[in-house]
């Protein structure tokens, strides 16, 4: 997924940092959708020249996934409401998609016995995904 952004938007800058000690039990193609639209969200409504960043750690019993951008926060009343279907902000109604993105992704961490998590300042937007690893 990291390589295909890289590719389709090459300015755009991805660090990771992953620290996988334990194997994580999942289904890793809906694992991997959530992570899709993490990162595609992240790219999109990121500063630009302001690097993505990707966080991946086991420890213990639970794999934290965390997606983090720089721009502009998310006001409260729209935080609210990004994991209900169809929920799109007024100025993003030209994007193409139906907002349900985050939805999904945080329908698939609750299939997995985990949550989808999300808090934005003036420094940051980061979304999480806490699950058991197995």
């Amino acid at each position: 997924m990291i390589a295909e952004i890289e590719v389709s938007k090459p300015e755009q800058l991805i660090q990771t940092q992953f620290d996988l000690s334990l194997p994580v039990y999942c289904d890793a193609n809906r694992v991997a959708q959530l992570f899709s639209n993490l990162l595609r969200n992240a790219v999109s409504y990121g500063k630009p020249g302001e690097p993505v960043i990707v966080k991946a750690i086991t420890t213990n019993d639970t794999f934290t996934l965390s997606v983090i951008n720089k721009g502009e926060p998310i006001p409260a009343e729209k935080m609210a409401k990004l994991f209900q279907p169809f929920s799109r902000s007024e100025e993003n109604k030209g994007q193409q998609g139906l907002g349900l993105g985050l939805y999904i992704a945080a329908e698939i961490a609750k299939a997995h016995g985990g949550t989808l998590t999300s808090s934005s300042d003036n420094k940051s937007t980061k979304f999480t995904l806490e699950m058991p690893v197995r």
